[in-house]
């Protein structure tokens, strides 16, 4: 496949395709990191985020100590138990302290166990909406 003037020095098959083709002999050439075309590496973290977006990713990241809930399955059921990060065990692993055993546990199955802003935010907003409920429905009976 040779590059073409008119085709502003790319092959047709570059120009049908918007790439460069990858054959056996593209392999023995060894590439950098920094090879990669930057119109490719926009549209692949693009793909990446739109991914993300889509299946609601989030990503979980522990240290040691961290106090967490950890599901422990007896079939057909799971349920939550507290326990405690004792290591981290490859990138998705984690060891957890749990009634004085540790057990290995996936990152999927680890939540964290501190109280977080947005629920006690909506917490407070139901008593307040309880309150109101409450001073309405008693103003009402007095009438």
């Amino acid at each position: 496949m040779t590059p073409n003037s008119s085709l502003k020095e790319k092959t047709p098959a570059e120009v049908f395709l918007g790439r460069k083709l990858r054959t056996r002999m593209s392999l023995l050439v060894p590439q950098s990191e920094s090879a990669e075309d930057p119109l490719a590496k926009e549209r692949r973290e693009c793909m990446e985020q739109q991914f993300d977006r889509k299946h609601g990713v989030v990503k979980r990241k522990f240290d040691v100590g961290d106090k967490v809930y950890a599901k422990q399955w007896k079939s057909p059921q799971f349920h939550c138990v507290k326990g405690t990060v004792v290591r981290r065990v490859g990138s998705v692993n984690y060891e957890v302290e749990i009634n004085g055993r540790v057990v290995r546990k996936h990152t999927n199955q680890l939540r964290c166990r501190d109280k977080q802003e947005g629920h006690v935010e909506r917490n407070e907003s139901l008593k307040v909406l309880l309150e109101v409920l409450a001073a309405e429905d008693a103003y009402t009976r007095r009438e």
